[in-house]
């Protein structure tokens, strides 16, 4: 008599395992994937980001600046309130610039600080920024006024009153002083030391204490000192941050 070879098969519990082994590796490649394809829009815009400085560096040679008494050694000073742009040029902000009278999908804007007096060098920082929506607007100060907003089409630096911390605080830690200012300086933003022109990146905004900064250096200034930093503000709206990188460069004129 003969016996039926006996048939072995999977269990359900092991098709189970099996299954979600599965997914959970789909999920990780599906997370890398998406973080490749951040990384790739990333450098795509830092790509982007250097040709649009170097255009901004060469239209701040090209205009030149009035001989204006705000340009001194211990302030900075918005390039727009002191360039010599022609009246007849089209959206010299924009990247790429276009003379059609439409705006392109980015935009500079730039601080300048002298770095000696009388010897015509200044210390250039620009900021180069995309929209985040055609209809997008962004606050930036009123032209020669630092103590009023607007609202721009374009994103622009904006200054911020703050003060090192108190005796006793780590001297990475800032405090901004103006209430209303808290929303333009989140984690990862990009600062400018309005008397030094120094670059700094914000590590985090405190969470027990939204007035205060910690920067990924110490910031150069006694305790209490009080001095002012610009940022770039997010949309009036909300949504992403619009820099997208920051250059200084020192030009002469």
């Amino acid at each position: 008599m003969k016996t039926k070879p006996r048939q072995y098969g999977f269990s359900l519990l092991e098709t189970l395992l099996a299954i979600g082994t599965l997914a959970i590796g789909m999920v990780f490649v599906a997370g890398t994937f998406l973080t490749g394809a951040y990384f790739t829009t990333v450098s795509s815009e830092r790509t982007v980001a250097i040709t649009a400085a170097d255009e901004a560096f060469a239209k701040m040679r090209l205009y030149g600046l009035v001989d204006d008494p705000n340009l001194t050694t211990d302030a900075c000073v918005p390039y727009e309130w002191i360039g010599e742009i022609p009246a007849g040029v089209l959206n010299a902000f924009a990247y790429p610039s276009l003379d059609d009278g439409t705006t392109g999908p980015y935009s500079w804007s730039a601080l300048c600080r002298a770095v000696e007096e009388g010897s015509g060098r200044v210390q250039c920082t620009v900021f180069v920024s995309r929209r985040v929506s055609a209809a997008a607007t962004y606050r930036a100060h009123v032209v020669n006024d630092l103590d009023s907003l607007e609202s721009s089409a374009y994103p622009r630096p904006v200054r911020v009153a703050v003060a090192a911390g108190a005796t006793g605080d780590p001297n990475d830690m800032v405090v901004i002083q103006d209430a209303g200012a808290y929303e333009f300086i989140n984690d990862g933003a990009v600062v400018v030391d309005d008397r030094t022109g120094d670059i700094y990146r914000v590590l985090e905004r405190l969470g027990d204490r939204e007035d205060v900064i910690q920067l990924d250096r110490p910031w150069v200034q006694a305790d209490g000192t009080e001095g002012a930093m610009w940022v770039v503000p997010r949309p009036e709206t909300g949504g992403r941050d619009p820099l997208v990188a920051v250059y200084q460069s020192i030009l002469k004129f």
